[in-house]
């Protein structure tokens, strides 16, 4: 059975710039750097999909969530993406925490994605 939809939370969708040597080697020449990027392979008929981020995200970068969220509504995927102010990687992934869930908005969202689409 095909999925009815996707959840990306913080999620590294981007890999440039390869800052650090390590990635170089891990993606080859320059070249070929835009090659592996989850954003150039959404196809038409993907489920649809919530993504979030934290704003203050430094880890993965929110233009990450930005960047997947474009490239799925130029394919015509129903996408909602969320960034949210003042919210780092850590803070928007523990939202899913239960002390923490009803201060963090992220887990009333992603429940309220899987109750739309299930």
């Amino acid at each position: 059975r095909a999925p009815r939809g996707g959840v990306g939370l913080t999620g590294r969708y981007d890999f440039l710039p390869l800052r650090r040597a390590v990635l170089t080697q891990v993606f080859g020449p320059e070249a070929r750097w835009p090659d592996p990027h989850p954003f150039r392979f959404v196809p038409p008929a993907a489920p649809p999909m919530l993504l979030a981020a934290g704003a203050l995200d430094r880890t993965v970068l929110p233009r990450n969530t930005r960047r997947l969220a474009a490239a799925l509504r130029d394919a015509g995927v129903a996408v909602t993406a969320h960034v949210y102010l003042g919210l780092g990687h850590r803070a928007l992934v523990a939202g899913f925490a239960s002390m923490l869930s009803p201060f963090l908005p992220v887990q009333r969202a992603v429940l309220r994605f899987i109750g739309n689409v299930a």
